[in-house]
């Protein structure tokens, strides 16, 4: 999957993103809160973490998630997820206002998921967890090979966003 083309929001919806190495069963994660600096520097610190690594072929799993909070009333996400397109999502209701979508067709070395919540309150909100991850225990060849899967992860995730975003809730934002 090539990478797209940046959102260039001018208020990004990005409250966190997380990336995680699984080197056999330890886990080596990072967070990095608001504002969202870019891919680019969020690609640096993968970068960097791998090449800490004393062997990167003990790399056994990858796992990419952005959690975007878009400032939302319940009639708009009601439309929102009313529209999903069914041939791309199979969403299941977890409650009222939370919903899990798996999108329909992926690779089985792969698993991805996006959480759609609605908060209502004195500021309606809708967040959407996006988090994708290699499927099964996976051995890497090289830094390289780890990074491709990262910008592969990080692609998907805005694939998914532009299908599940709708294009006036994106120009609230630009």
């Amino acid at each position: 999957m090539d990478s797209p083309l940046p959102h260039n929001f001018s208020r990004s919806p990005v409250e966190e993103v997380c990336f995680s190495l699984t080197i056999n069963r330890d886990q080596i994660s990072l967070t990095v809160p608001a504002p969202y600096p870019g891919w680019g520097a969020i690609r640096l610190k993968i970068d960097t973490e791998i090449a800490a690594l004393p062997d990167t072929f003990e790399v056994t799993g990858c796992s990419l998630r952005y959690r975007d909070r878009f400032l939302l009333h319940s009639d708009g996400f009601s439309q929102v997820m009313s529209g999903l397109n069914q041939d791309i999502f199979h969403t299941t209701r977890v409650s009222g206002t939370e919903s899990e979508l798996i999108p329909t067709v992926l690779n089985p070395e792969l698993r991805a998921r996006v959480s759609s919540r609605f908060e209502g309150g004195e500021q309606p909100a809708w967040t959407l967890t996006f988090a994708v991850e290699t499927g099964e225990p996976h051995r890497f060849e090289d830094p390289d090979e780890i990074l491709s899967w990262f910008d592969w992860a990080h692609a998907l995730i805005h694939t998914l966003f532009d299908q599940i975003v709708p294009v006036e809730i994106v120009e609230t934002i630009r």
